[in-house]
């Protein structure tokens, strides 16, 4: 149905593009046959680096539909394979054509900015339209984010035109009282990102370096060490948003100050061979380990005690 799942790769090889255009003909007698018929197999080859390029590949090319059809799919994996679907296709159409516009307005001494995007050419997001029309019924329209600090307007319906000269008349004025907003916490598919990501902002230059292409483990490892530290009860799903632990700051604290946060994991993430940053010694780091040990089984004992009292507690009142 689709190819190996757990890649986060953009990229195919040149022996891919064969199979791409393969997949192509198959949806032209799916349920995604009015997008297939409007795709152009020509823009889809070797020299087109924005999709072959192997030298981005890494141990796995992007995810791609096979030559085998969907069985009955769940609710969610429908939506899934619809995105994937998408996406495959949009290669196929030329890109979405826009030009950026900038308006600036004096009222009464102060300047105003406007930023307008005409449409000149749909491209490959008529592909969103003729999605919404093939699942009409399933449809869902997505809100705008209303607290943009830059916000665009899309002139879509009509040809963008402004006489600088001509005067302009105020129809209606907003203030909008806004305040800044501490980082959102983590989700499982934001911190599976930052987990791609992680390193980013180390500052040596050499650490840095070492965890840019890699970030904290590969995208086959990463959701199952997420799903680990679930099992280990070290971090938990509340509904939106994720939660650690109050085991889980104990757990980091036993590692040692050089096997902290991207940059001790960069020291010691290094290539065969390379010796390592860290001069911790053996013993000094198995002293401090057995010791946070303790202290997290100490965390997880006091638990445990509290939680078979309110149990006892429960079954008196019901006795």
């Amino acid at each position: 149905m689709i190819s190996y799942p757990r890649t986060n790769s953009n990229y195919v090889n040149e022996q891919n593009i064969e199979g791409m255009h393969k997949a192509l003909h198959m949806l032209k007698s799916t349920s995604y046959a009015t997008m297939a018929e409007g795709a152009d197999a020509k823009l889809v080859h070797k020299n087109n680096k924005s999709v072959c390029n192997p030298e981005r590949v890494e141990d796995h090319h992007a995810i791609l539909p096979t030559l085998k059809r969907p069985g009955t799919l769940s609710k969610e994996e429908q939506h899934i394979y619809d995105l994937i679907i998408l996406r495959f296709l949009s290669h196929f159409y030329p890109p979405a054509m826009y030009k950026q516009h900038t308006v600036l307005t004096e009222v009464e001494g102060e300047t105003f900015k406007t930023n307008i995007k005409e449409l000149l050419s749909l491209g490959w997001k008529v592909l969103i339209q003729q999605d919404k029309e093939r699942k009409a019924s399933k449809a869902s329209s997505k809100k705008g984010r209303e607290d943009e600090e830059d916000e665009t307007q899309e002139w879509n319906d009509r040809a963008f035109n402004v006489q600088a000269d001509k005067p302009v008349t105020c129809t209606q004025s907003e203030v909008k009282e806004k305040a800044t907003q501490p980082p959102k916490s983590y989700t499982e598919g934001t911190l599976l990102k930052a987990m791609e990501s992680a390193g980013k902002n180390i500052e040596d230059d050499e650490l840095r370096d070492a965890m840019k292409d890699s970030g904290l483990g590969t995208p086959a490892t990463r959701a199952a060490t997420i799903e680990r530290l679930k099992k280990s009860r070290l971090y938990y799903d509340a509904g939106q948003k994720d939660h650690h632990h109050p085991k889980g700051p104990v757990c980091r604290g036993a590692d040692p100050p050089c096997g902290r946060g991207a940059s001790g994991i960069a020291r010691n993430d290094r290539p065969v061979g390379t010796p390592p940053a860290s001069n911790i010694q053996g013993g000094s780091f198995r002293g401090c380990f057995h010791e946070k040990r303790a202290a997290v089984y100490d965390v997880h004992h006091r638990q445990s005690i509290h939680a078979a009292a309110c149990a006892a507690f429960h079954v008196r009142r019901r006795g």
